[in-house]
């Protein structure tokens, strides 16, 4: 798994396909750092990326949970605009 933050567009791209093989099905939940989720997406159709919008999250840590069948990988990210 990588996770790029990028500042723009205001987006956090996921990739669950580092190793080139057959993308398999993930999903993303954003925490914020009182424990809220505030974005959640999967990967579609078999695509190795997902994209999270992070421009309207206000700046600040977040916890990045992406979840794979029972495994959990978990990232912090920071958000500043």
């Amino acid at each position: 798994m990588t996770v790029t933050n990028n500042s723009i567009p205001a987006a956090t791209d996921v990739s669950g396909n580092p190793n080139g093989n057959v993308p398999q099905s993930y999903q993303i939940v954003v925490y914020n750092d009182k424990g809220k989720i505030v974005k959640s997406a999967k990967n579609e159709h078999g695509s190795p990326d997902v994209t999270v919008s992070t421009g309207d999250m206000p700046d600040g840590n977040y916890f990045l949970h992406i979840i794979q069948g029972s495994n959990v990988v978990e990232k912090q990210v920071m958000v500043r605009h």
